[in-house]
């Protein structure tokens, strides 16, 4: 894996309004995140995970810091990255292979281009059989294929995933987090997740930074030492398990304070 930062993250401070109050949802955040690294983001609800995400997007601006991207400027963020936030947020009118190709056409691609070049992908994404069919007629696994492809034809360098897998069952989930990793074998990006699910974070990052209750500060950093590919095994695994438990322990640590 390369050593090069893709993006940086300079003591950000965010405050929001809220009811009329002033909030400070983060404070101080430092992070540096490598090409092509998958780092999770996890702590207590309503800490400032979503809101971090927000920030790298560039749908919103930091009160204090600067975000810098490789290659861009802190102004030119919005657009830059790929972005599928909690729920997949296919258009209901839309089949399967039209809701793909959205992103394409976003882009000025001809919408006969566009049907061309995302049937390439719909075998790698188990959805070739599926190309006609409209959202409400998929599984909650395939409505999630369907919306990290038309995430991916962005083709931007830096995936952000808010709780991309949080309404799915256990079982959806676990395939999910395998066919993830595979996919990224083959179409590497960096990716910064954020989730509420220790074992998730752990088993799909390279490193895992925790948030503390609001405002969110950097409260720990955990370095995941298994290689990628992984398989769902791991989770039997005793590194994989005192890792867990020692994150679980941290968290319980957090709220209680």
């Amino acid at each position: 894996m390369s050593i090069t930062v893709e993006i940086d993250i300079e003591k950000v401070n965010k405050n929001i309004i809220y009811q009329g109050e002033t909030l400070e949802v983060l404070r101080d955040i430092d992070l540096s995140i490598k090409k092509q690294e998958i780092v999770s983001i996890i702590g207590p609800s309503g800490c400032g995970k979503s809101t971090l995400l927000n920030l790298i997007a560039g749908l919103d601006n930091p009160d204090v810091g600067s975000i810098h991207f490789q290659g861009f400027n802190q102004e030119d963020r919005l657009g830059s990255v790929s972005y599928m936030q909690q729920k997949d947020l296919l258009f209901p009118w839309r089949t399967v292979l039209e809701n793909i190709s959205l992103s394409l056409e976003i882009k000025g691609i001809s919408k006969k281009d566009s049907t061309e070049i995302c049937r390439k992908y719909l075998s790698e994404f188990q959805l070739e059989k599926f190309e006609k069919n409209l959202p409400h007629t998929l599984s909650g696994g395939m409505r999630q294929r369907v919306a990290f492809l038309r995430t991916l034809l962005t083709d931007s360098e830096i995936l952000l995933l808010d709780e991309p897998f949080g309404a799915l069952d256990a079982l959806t989930r676990r395939n999910l987090y395998v066919w993830f990793m595979n996919l990224l074998e083959n179409n590497p990006r960096t990716v910064i997740l954020v989730t509420h699910d220790v074992e998730e974070a752990i088993f799909l990052s390279d490193r895992i930074f925790l948030l503390s209750p609001r405002p969110g500060q950097i409260e720990l950093i955990e370095e995941v030492s298994f290689e990628r590919p992984r398989t769902y095994e791991i989770i039997s695994d005793p590194n994989f398990v005192n890792l867990k438990s020692r994150l679980l322990h941290q968290l319980s640590e957090i709220r209680d304070e």
